[in-house]
């Protein structure tokens, strides 16, 4: 019998059985996990994760409360990058030399914004040079002047993001508990001074990419960042990476990746389809594409509209850690979704829910993953690139990085002439007619930045693999609880 709610009532209820959460035996996990104090702990424990939680994880920095990057700063060197569309000088991993970037996309009731975890921080999803697929690597770009917040620093700096803008009201000033830090992490202002990246004000000199490493467990509240950034989690149960903060909430990256990619390659073709098929019933469905005219502006959508699809991954059991093996040769703890473009899609309502029924009935068969990624970009933040933008992606995909002319073309290069840039390019031999006019051609390098990126001959010979360029054409709603 079962006295409920207190009163006087009493009920027969059937025979039911319980866990018996004390008799779990508690375990000492790795540094960057916290559930090792909790008995119900190993509940969220996968079998994926085999026994890489006795492994020593990868060396790591701590870039912010709750967010860690791989410690790739002895394999960097200053290149050039091609990212939304432009191009970029900073320190980026010799792995990802030759990468083509997109900025991450969330949407909000005016539109869709680029998602920043700090004031300055971007996150940005990555691919090979005209790859087929952008892999579930995770990437950040620090800005140059970035200061490091264990720089005599309490808070990153007033965040620009509108998720955050209310956050600094509320803030206290006792540093939110964070997941331990452990041997293997180390101190982001070290590391940028031994690799001669600060100024006298601890000030980054250049601008850097790092790749992020997803390898916390989210185990409690008490974890997440309480100042103006968001902290990097994996879903205890999920295993989906997700972007936490105390006081705003959460944030799905699979969701994030797909509408980046979406609109990059495809202007939105998959979210209005998806749009599309929840007004099937409604006998609408063909006249749903008209609305969004022919000139769509991916930055216009917003909030109301993803609200009404889900973003769902293809297979739930690809390991997002095997792309960190492959490009990086590294082996995080932790298993993750894998957030790769060719496993991710939209969803209606209806179909997400047929699709869990299905798997919850019976082991549901690995499902064929998305096709590949078209070879030319459609959109970027940037705007619609035009044929000077396309002929410079062209030949950053041959030779890995782009040539720059470091005199007489103002401070953005060639890459701020666009007309000079196609002209350039169509040159079978170029030389520099600089050397006798009074000053060096080579401008000396500034606080231990090397001046000109590394040649690519230094490269393996398959690094570029054999792409050959194109030829240019003429002319969740997200899920329910977290978990």
């Amino acid at each position: 019998v079962s006295v409920c709610g207190g009163g006087d009532m009493v009920l027969e209820v059937e025979p039911c059985e319980f866990l018996d959460v004390f008799s779990l035996p508690r375990t000492a996990g790795s540094a960057h996990v916290a559930l090792h104090d909790e008995p119900c702990g190993q509940l969220c424990r996968s079998a994926l994760d085999e026994r890489e939680t006795t492994k020593s994880s990868p060396p790591t920095v701590a870039l912010l409360p709750g967010v860690f990057m791989l410690d790739l700063y002895a394999d960097s060197v200053s290149s050039d990058i091609w990212k939304d569309g432009k191009m970029c000088r900073c320190w980026v991993p010799r792995s990802v030399i030759g990468w083509e970037f997109f900025s991450l996309l969330w949407p909000g009731p005016e539109g869709l914004n680029t998602l920043q975890i700090s004031a300055d921080i971007k996150l940005l999803c990555g691919r090979p040079p005209a790859g087929t697929v952008c892999p579930s690597l995770l990437f950040a770009f620090l800005p140059e002047g970035y200061l490091h917040f264990t720089c005599g620093s309490d808070s990153p700096g007033p965040s620009t993001d509108p998720l955050l803008k209310a956050e600094s009201a509320f803030a206290r000033k006792p540093r939110p508990k964070v997941t331990p830090i452990g041997p293997n992490v180390r101190d982001p202002l070290e590391r940028e001074r031994h690799s001669g990246n600060l100024d006298a004000q601890f000030r980054t000199v250049s601008a850097r990419l790092v790749v992020l490493s997803p390898s916390v467990l989210y185990s409690d509240r008490t974890e997440l960042p309480g100042r103006s950034n968001w902290g990097l989690f994996i879903g205890p149960r999920s295993r989906s990476l997700v972007l936490l903060n105390r006081r705003c909430g959460r944030v799905d990256l699979h969701l994030a990746t797909l509408l980046a990619l979406d609109a990059a390659f495809w202007l939105f073709d998959g979210l209005i389809a998806a749009l599309a098929r929840a007004f099937a019933p409604f006998g609408s469905q063909e006249q749903v594409h008209q609305f969004f005219g022919r000139k769509l502006d991916p930055l216009q959508v917003h909030s109301g509209l993803t609200n009404a699809i889900v973003a769902d991954n293809i297979y739930p059991m690809l390991d997002g850690r095997e792309d960190y093996q492959r490009y990086l040769g590294v082996r995080l703890p932790f298993f993750f979704i894998s957030n790769a473009s060719n496993n991710l899609r939209f969803l209606t309502p209806p179909e997400s829910q047929q699709l869990r029924q299905a798997e919850s009935a019976s082991k549901p068969a690995r499902p064929k993953l998305g096709g590949p990624l078209p070879t030319m970009v459609q959109w970027t933040v940037s705007g619609r690139p035009r044929t000077p933008d396309m002929l410079v992606l062209e030949e950053y995909r041959k030779n890995g990085t782009f040539l720059t002319l470091q005199q007489g073309c103002g401070r953005g290069g060639i890459n701020s002439m666009p007309w000079f840039s196609a002209l350039l390019l169509a040159c079978t031999e170029v030389a520099r007619g600089c050397e006798n006019i009074g000053y060096d051609p080579a401008p000396a390098d500034v606080g231990g930045i090397p001046s000109s990126p590394s040649h690519p001959s230094q490269l393996p010979p398959d690094h570029f693999g054999g792409f050959s360029a194109p030829r240019l054409p003429a002319a969740t709603r997200i899920g329910g609880a977290f978990g």
